[in-house]
């Protein structure tokens, strides 16, 4: 699972890449991906469900939306939010 989901990230990185080289002139569009929740660290066990161990815990979730809310930015940036 944690390759296929790895190979999946990859693919999602490569296809956000290659549609922004297509938008390179379209200066009102912005994609973006990131890979703040797939590499968010989840090491402890606590952050982990206690029924499958491989879903985050309502504590691991608060991690996963720190991540992803401390890689919006330059996302921010871009609309005119700082």
């Amino acid at each position: 699972m944690i390759r296929l989901a790895s190979m999946m990230n990859e693919d999602l990185r490569a296809m956000v890449e290659a549609l922004n080289s297509e938008l390179k002139d379209v200066g009102n569009i912005q994609l973006r991906y990131s890979h703040a929740v797939a590499t968010a660290d989840l090491s402890r066990a606590e952050l982990l469900h206690p029924i499958d161990g491989w879903h985050a815990s309502a504590e691991g979730h608060k991690v996963l939306a720190e991540a992803a809310f401390n890689d919006l930015g330059p996302s921010l940036e871009f609309i005119g939010i700082t």
